[in-house]
């Protein structure tokens, strides 16, 4: 009954450790993704930035703030010592993206897209979702490393 015990507590570690991974290198690759491509095409994305209700004014400082966090979070999700603040990072980002797509729904007299590549063909809607669903994956990710989950 023991060794039954001992199996399915390492089991159970071993996919705790496994999902904390996988939402890392997800968030990573969503990240550098996404900078990439806004700092490839960095005319439009300042463009697109200019017509945001909120953010056109600082639309320079936000271009060049946003890819450089998103590339500083994803170099800290890729190392063991760094990854708990990475994901503390990666949610709060993320947090503060989805907090924007919520008050540009409900406030904004109209919509601006500053999303390229393949996010530029989901709706503000399904952005909201995908934000929402990104930030409940890096919390629980991080609770699970800080509960110091091993292999």
């Amino acid at each position: 009954m023991k060794m039954e015990t001992k199996l399915l507590r390492n089991r159970l570690a071993d996919y705790k450790y496994l999902f904390i991974e996988v939402v890392c290198y997800a968030y990573i690759i969503l990240f550098l993704y996404a900078s990439a491509y806004k700092l490839f095409d960095y005319g439009l994305f300042v463009r697109q930035l200019e017509s945001s209700p909120l953010i056109g004014a600082y639309r320079y400082q936000v271009a060049w703030l946003v890819p450089l966090c998103e590339i500083g979070i994803s170099a800290l999700l890729l190392f063991g010592r760094t990854r708990l603040l990475g994901l503390y990072a990666a949610s709060g980002l993320m947090l503060i993206f989805t907090m924007y797509i919520a008050y540009i729904l409900l406030f904004a007299p109209h919509v601006p897209c500053s999303c390229g590549g393949i996010l530029a063909t989901m709706g503000w809607g399904d952005h909201l979702v995908l934000n929402s669903g990104f930030v409940m994956l890096g919390i629980t990710a991080a609770y699970l490393l800080r509960k110091k989950v091993q292999p």
